[in-house]
């Protein structure tokens, strides 16, 4: 069956479809040659990604639309770094082959996690810290290996881990309730089960096929329904039963927002001061996190440690000796105003621990908002000009290492 363009272009990103469908679309675009008009627009030093986030977790592009947009800038380099899975690393790899083989394009590809810790301070205060790791495989059947260490404890933690992820949606919604009742009433609770899987048919909206959900895709359910209304569409959402005064409500309050990632930001965000209402932290230490990735045979780096600069000689001193193996130092999210801060901890790194990698990730999610620097078009795989001159510094180390 031959599928018309339009829906070839969305089946790409149409997380209900199958991956061999997806994964079809991908060989009929391929195949046509077309000249995208951001191919091999980055500077040769500039074509690296190694934090990059699928509808697997809480991004919008499926890993093989993650690899649709990196043949487009003319990555060289990526790596898919879902939060607390492993899922999307199948279908990312036939994506990569079948990338080379229709168009001859080697877009090297390091399978890659992304895990959510809790850090406590040496003052009692928790701090959410992020550890990637990677597990460099030349195919699919490789990267098994890596799983195949997991003991029976470490799947079941993992598994129990997405619980929690859910759990933490109910959480952080019945907080929202409680501080922002004057917003939505108490409703807003039942939007909680846009994140329950299996259970409830709202999980279709929100959950995007993820098996790691997360604030993001809860925003996206909830603003699937939100639009759908909006449209007059109401059959499409009777099943969940909300109510017509209830879906008034929603429209009301959501309005305001251009997007799930604005309303995740306003409402849920987590380090920015006039969002916390929402906002429920993550469970488990980072030298979990770093002993796991090690355990498997994969290089555990601590991820944009800009967000918790204060922290950052901390951290490294206490994850080094238990195996640490690098710093995520170049981020997009980054600013002017952060170099000096960059500038610091590679100072701090060559003086005191001039073995660790340094490594490069815009932590990239799929979509375009405006004034959130590392979603935008410029920046979805390819860091900001400001940070170019250590892109360009570090870029050879960067490939030599991971291309070993």
């Amino acid at each position: 069956m031959v599928m018309a363009w339009e829906t070839i272009l969305k089946t790409i990103d149409n997380p209900f479809c199958s991956m061999d469908l997806r994964i079809e679309a991908l060989e009929t675009i391929l195949s046509k040659n077309i000249l995208f008009p951001n191919l091999n627009n980055l500077r040769s030093d500039h074509t690296i990604d190694l934090h990059i986030h699928t509808n697997y977790s809480d991004g919008f592009w499926t890993p093989t639309g993650m690899f649709l947009e990196a043949y487009k800038k003319g990555m060289n380099l990526i790596s898919l770094t879902d939060h607390d899975c492993f899922n999307g690393i199948e279908e990312a790899f036939l994506a990569r082959d079948l990338i080379y083989k229709v168009t001859g394009k080697i877009i090297s590809f390091i399978p890659g996690v992304e895990f959510s810790t809790n850090y406590k301070t040496k003052d009692g205060k928790v701090k959410e810290i992020h550890i990637l790791g990677y597990f460099p495989s030349k195919d699919f059947k490789e990267f098994r290996s890596y799983l195949e260490r997991f003991d029976i404890y470490d799947q079941a933690y993992l598994d129990a881990f997405q619980k929690c992820r859910i759990l933490r949606i109910y959480e952080m919604v019945k907080k929202f309730n409680k501080e922002m009742p004057s917003k939505i009433g108490g409703d807003l609770l039942k939007l909680a089960e846009i994140q329950e899987p299996i259970s409830y048919k709202t999980a279709k909206r929100g959950m995007r096929g993820s098996v790691s959900p997360g604030r993001l895709l809860t925003c996206t359910g909830i603003y699937e329904i939100y639009s759908l209304y909006k449209a007059g569409r109401i059959d499409e959402i009777t099943d969940e039963h909300f109510s017509k005064a209830y879906l008034d409500k929603l429209v009301d309050f959501i309005k305001p927002y251009d997007s799930p990632l604005i309303l995740m930001y306003k409402f849920f965000g987590n380090h920015k001061p006039t969002a916390k209402v929402g906002y429920i932290g993550k469970t488990e230490d980072p030298k979990w996190a770093v002993n796991l990735i090690k355990k498997m045979g994969g290089i555990p780096i601590l991820a944009h440690p800009l967000l918790y600069f204060d922290l950052f000689r901390d951290l490294v001193e206490e994850l080094y000796p238990i195996g640490l193996h690098g710093i995520e130092l170049i981020w997009s999210d980054s600013t002017h105003n952060d170099i000096n801060q960059i500038k610091d901890m590679e100072n701090f790194i060559k003086k005191n621990f001039s073995d660790l990698l340094i490594t490069a990730g815009s932590d990239c999610h799929g979509h375009s908002i405006d004034g959130h620097i590392n979603y935008t078009p410029d920046n979805i795989m390819g860091l900001s000009s400001k940070l170019n001159g250590l892109l360009t510094q570090y870029h050879k180390q960067i490939m030599d290492f991971f291309r070993q």
